[in-house]
C-alpha cells in the first residue's frame, strides 16, 4: 500500500486555530473619536425651582352702606323740617351734626382707603416673589438654551457615527462572507484532495494486485513450460509482451504519481501561504473588533444621548406643564388686579363724588353765612331799609360833572376804540350762554359798564343786559346808543336788589378802582343776587406783567391799588363762589423781544405776557 506524505486537513480546526492566532495577536483597542479626548462633554441639566405660592388677600369692604347712612345722616342735619317756613329753615340746620356726619365720612373713606392700600402691599409683594420666580424661569431657558446649543455638536455628528457605523457594519459582512467564501474553498480541496489521494491509491492497490496475478500466471506457465517445453517459445513470448504491458502501466502510474506528487506540492505550497493568511484574518479580525468596540461605543453614546434627549423632553413638558400653570395663575392674579382695579377706581369715583359733595356743600354753607354775616352788619348798623324806586337816580356830587366828562375823554384816548374793546369782551360771550344767562328771568348785570361796549354786544347777541355806573356822563352816552344803564354806586345799587334775581354779573376794570372793604362787599352782594348755577366775571389789569404793574398801571389816576389774580380767585372763594377759575388775556402782539433761552423767556414773560387777567367763579347750585 503506498503511503502519503500529505494529512488530512481539517477546516474547523485549522479555523480555531487562525482565530486562537489573531487573539494572541491582536492589538490594544483604539480609542474612538468620540471618546473624552475630544473634550466634548455636555453641561449638566439644570432644574427650576418649584413656583412660589401666592396668597390673594381678601377683598376690601367698602364700607359703602356705612357712607351713605352717614351722607342721609348729613342730609338729614342740613334739611330742616317742611312745617318750618322757608325764609327760617336756614336758622334752624343742625351744622354740628352736619359737620359730625362729613368728618366721620371722611375717616371711613379713610379707614377704607388703608386696607386698599394694604392690599395693593400684599399684591405688589405677591408680584415680586413671581417676577423673581420668572426671572429664574428665564435663567433656566438661557440653561436650557445653552445645554441645547452644547449637545447640538455631538447631535451633529450622530449622522456621521450612523454612516461609519453602517460602513463598519457593511465591511465586516464583506469580512464574514470572505471568510466563509475561504473556509468553503479549503474545505472543497479538503474534499477532492481526499477523493483523489483515495482514487489514486485505490489504483495503485489494482495494479499491484494486477502484478502479483501476472506473476502468478507467470509462475504457473513456467510450471507449465517444464512440463512441456513445446509450449516454452510461446510462453516467453507471451511474457515479454507481458512485461512491455507492465512497464507501460508502470510509467502511467509513475505519471499518475508524479501529477499527484506535483498537486501535494501544490496544497503544500497553499498551507505555506496559511500563515499569511492567518495574519490577514487576524489583521482582519481586529478591525472587526476595532469596529465592533466602535459600534458599541456610538450605541453607548447614542443610548445616552437618547436619555439625555428624553430627560430633556420630560424637563421641556414640565416646563410647560409649570409655564402653563403660571400662565393660569397670571391670568387669575390679572383678573384679580382688575377687579381689584375696577373697585378701585369705583372707590376713588365715590370718594371724589363724595369730596366734591363735602366741597359743594362747604361753599354753599360758606356763601350762605357770607350773606347772613352781610344782612347782620346791615341791621347792626340800620341800614336794612326797603328799597328805592327802581325810578329814583342818585344825584351827582358837586363838582363831580366836569371829571365825569374828563374820564370819558380820558378813556376814550387810552381805554381804547369800541371794536377794540368789544372784540376784547367777545371771550366771554360762551361763558354766557353756558351759564343760561341773558334771558329776561335771568339778566346780566354789568356794574361800572362804562362807555356800553360790553352791553351792546349783549344787545346785538339778543341776550338781555343792563348795566349801572356813577359816572353820569358814562351813563348819558350809553343811554343815547339805546343802552339800558342807571346811574348809581354799584355797592348800593346792588345791595337795593333782591336776592336770586340775576344770571350773570360782570365787572369790566372796576375792582382796581374800589377799596379792599367795598370790594369785600360787593363780591358777598353779587353772590347773593345771583341765582344758583349764575356766574361772575371780573376782569382787572394784570400785574404779574411788569410793564402792566409798574408802568401801565398808574396811567389811570382813578386807580387804588392792583388786584393779584390769585388774591381775587381766594376773595371769591371765601364768599362762597366755586368753580373758579382765572384767564389771562390781552397778550402783546409784538413785544420786539426775542427769548432764545430759559431765562430770556422767562423775562419775555415777565416784560411781554398777559395785560389782563379774567376771574370766572359760580354760584353753586341749590341742593
Amino acid at each position: 500500500m503506498i503511503e502519503t506524505t500529505v494529512p488530512e486537513i481539517n477546516i474547523t480546526e485549522l479555523m480555531e486555530r487562525v482565530r486562537a492566532e489573531a487573539l494572541r495577536s491582536k492589538l490594544p483597542p483604539r480609542r474612538s473619536a468620540l471618546s473624552g479626548e475630544t473634550g466634548h462633554t455636555l453641561p449638566p441639566v439644570a432644574m427650576l425651582p418649584a413656583a412660589p405660592a401666592v396668597w390673594i388677600p381678601s377683598p376690601v369692604k367698602s364700607r359703602s352702606e356705612r357712607l351713605d347712612a352717614l351722607v342721609e345722616t348729613a342730609r338729614t342735619k342740613n334739611e330742616p323740617s317742611s312745617k318750618i317756613p322757608k325764609f327760617l329753615r336756614r336758622f334752624f340746620r343742625k351744622q354740628g351734626g352736619y359737620n359730625r356726619a362729613v368728618v366721620e365720612s371722611i375717616a371711613t373713606l379713610s379707614k377704607t382707603t388703608d386696607d386698599l392700600t394694604r392690599r395693593l402691599g400684599e399684591i405688589t409683594t405677591c408680584l415680586g416673589q413671581f417676577n423673581s420666580w420668572l426671572l429664574a424661569l428665564h435663567e433656566q431657558s438661557d440653561a436650557d438654551a445653552n445645554w441645547m446649543k452644547a449637545a447640538a455638536p455631538g447631535v451633529s455628528r450622530t449622522g456621521t457615527l450612523e454612516n461609519t457605523l453602517n460602513g463598519l457594519e457593511s465591511r465586516h459582512a464583506s469580512l464574514e462572507s470572505a471568510l466563509t467564501a475561504n473556509a468553503d474553498e479549503f474545505k472543497s480541496a479538503q474534499t477532492d484532495l481526499a477523493t483523489r489521494i483515495q482514487a489514486a491509491e485505490a489504483q495503485a492497490i489494482g495494479q499491484i494486485e494486477s502484478v502479483r496475478t501476472t506473476i502468478h500466471q507467470l509462475g504457473e506457465d513456467l510450471a507449465e513450460s517444464r512440463r512441456g517445453s513445446n509450449h516454452a517459445l510461446a510462453t516467453a513470448e507471451k511474457l515479454a509482451k507481458r512485461t512491455q504491458d507492465l512497464q507501460a502501466e508502470f510509467e502511467q502510474v509513475g505519471e499518475h504519481l508524479r501529477n499527484l506528487q506535483a498537486h501535494v506540492d501544490g496544497l503544500a505550497q497553499r498551507l505555506s501561504e496559511l500563515p499569511s493568511v492567518s495574519e490577514s484574518l487576524a489583521r482582519h479580525s481586529q478591525q472587526a473588533d476595532d469596529m465592533q468596540h466602535q459600534i458599541d461605543h456610538a450605541g453607548l453614546h447614542l443610548r445616552n444621548l437618547q436619555a439625555q434627549t428624553d430627560r430633556v423632553g420630560t424637563h421641556v413638558v414640565d416646563l410647560q406643564g409649570q409655564a402653563d400653570r403660571l400662565g393660569t395663575h397670571v391670568n387669575n392674579l390679572q383678573g384679580f388686579v382688575d377687579q381689584r382695579a375696577t373697585e378701585t377706581n369705583a372707590l376713588r369715583d365715590t370718594v371724589e363724588q363724595r369730596v366734591n359733595e363735602v366741597v359743594s356743600d362747604s361753599a354753599f354753607l360758606k356763601g350762605e353765612l357770607s350773606e347772613y354775616g352781610l344782612l347782620l352788619q346791615r341791621l347792626l348798623a340800620g341800614e336794612f331799609k326797603e328799597p328805592a324806586s327802581a325810578k329814583k337816580t342818585v344825584p351827582a356830587k358837586a363838582g363831580s360833572l366836569g371829571l365825569d366828562t374828563f374820564y370819558f375823554n380820558f378813556e376814550n384816548r387810552f381805554r381804547g376804540s369800541r371794536e377794540e374793546i368789544k372784540a376784547r369782551v367777545g371771550f366771554y360771550l360762551p361763558l354766557i350762554r353756558k351759564a343760561g344767562a341773558g334771558t329776561p328771568r335771568r339778566p346780566v348785570l354789568d356794574l361800572g359798564c362804562g362807555r356800553g361796549e360790553w352791553l351792546e354786544l349783549l344787545k346785538e347777541h339778543k341776550l338781555e343786559a343792563r348795566g349801572v355806573d356813577l359816572n353820569t356822563t358814562m351813563v348819558a352816552h350809553c343811554k343815547a346808543r339805546g343802552l339800558k344803564a342807571r346811574l348809581a354806586d354799584v355797592l348800593e345799587h346792588v345791595r337795593s336788589l333782591r336776592a336770586n334775581s340775576h344770571g350773570a354779573i360782570t365787572g369790566f376794570h372796576i375792582i382796581e378802582h374800589l377799596p379792599f372793604e367795598t370790594l369785600m362787599q360787593l363780591f358777598g352782594e353779587a353772590r347773593r343776587v345771583l341765582q344758583p348755577g349764575g356766574v361772575a366775571v371780573f376782569e382787572s389789569p394784570n400785574c404779574k406783567n411788569l410793564m402792566v404793574g409798574a408802568c401801565n398801571f398808574n396811567i389811570d389816576p382813578t386807580h387804588r391799588n392792583p388786584v393779584f389774580p390769585e388774591t381775587a380767585e381766594f376773595m371769591l372763594a371765601s364768599h362762597g363762589f366755586d368753580k373758579i377759575r382765572i384767564e389771562y388775556l390781552s397778550a402783546v402782539s409784538e413785544p420786539g423781544f426775542e427769548g432764545s433761552t430759559a431765562e430770556l423767556a422767562k423775562i419775555k414773560e415777565l416784560l411781554y405776557g398777559p395785560q389782563d387777567f379774567g376771574i370766572i367763579a359760580y354760584k353753586p347750585k341749590k341742593r
